[in-house]
């Protein structure tokens, strides 16, 4: 650790003591020295505030570092969120549930519904397994949330990038991917949420599969033909 500490130092004695005569070239070059030794001492078990404190005498260099770890956190975020849904077709489901209402189990009182046990029907033959687990209630469905608190970070981040860095990490396209991938996650959802629920004796509320469906069109998370199946199946289902 004591070597960790001393090499920082050095480095950044170096960068303070010199700054002028190493040139805008060389003030990049040691300061990337600078944060590379960092991340070594902080792997090495310096403390991070040790390391802050050190890095005070390099201009912005702790905000840089700063503004680096929310972004290496949300593009990991993000990324765990779009390996969720490798192999998840949301269309076909869609389809199975939608397209053709009449084939649809019914419950005591005649509505469409769907039983505990739903996928095992033949027209669900092949739907992606994460769907079974699928249950009424739960709370409210929050990935719109979601995907407005990972445009809001990513918009943050970007400004201080920009402000910092001179540029920004452009994000948007893999959140816009995300998003429409989260809006038909929650329409499925919804769906599914308001037939088990019709099951098991509830008259529940059309309004979250209502929302899901207009963000799922907004979004581009189905398509248009998905969509007017879902206005059919409001239109039948109120």
């Amino acid at each position: 650790l004591r070597e960790a500490d001393r090499e920082l130092v050095r480095v950044v004695k170096h960068f303070t003591n010199n700054f002028k005569a190493l040139g805008v070239e060389g003030q990049f070059l040691t300061e990337d020295l600078a944060d590379e030794l960092a991340d070594h001492a902080l792997i090495s078990g310096l403390p991070e505030a040790r390391i802050a404190e050190i890095l005070l005498a390099v201009p912005n260099l702790n905000e840089k570092r700063a503004v680096r770890t929310r972004r290496v956190a949300l593009v990991n975020e993000v990324a765990q969120r779009l390996a969720r849904y490798v192999g998840v077709t949301f269309e076909d489901l869609l389809e199975a549930l939608l397209s053709n209402l009449g084939e649809l189990p019914r419950d005591a009182r005649g509505r469409v519904s769907l039983s505990s046990r739903w996928w095992e029907l033949p027209q669900f033959e092949g739907i992606h397994e994460r769907w079974a687990a699928v249950a009424t209630g739960g709370g409210e469905l929050r990935f719109h949330d979601e995907c407005d608190d990972w445009r809001s970070r990513n918009s943050t981040i970007g400004q201080e990038e920009v402000r910092l860095l001179g540029r920004a990490k452009d994000l948007n396209k893999q959140l816009q991917d995300l998003c429409a991938r989260s809006a038909a996650d929650q329409l499925v959802q919804a769906l599914l949420r308001f037939l088990l629920a019709r099951s098991s004796g509830q008259t529940p509320d059309l309004s979250e599969v209502s929302r899901a469906a207009t963000w799922a069109r907004d979004a581009s998370g189905a398509s248009v033909e998905a969509s007017m199946w879902v206005a059919e199946f409001l239109k039948w289902a109120a």
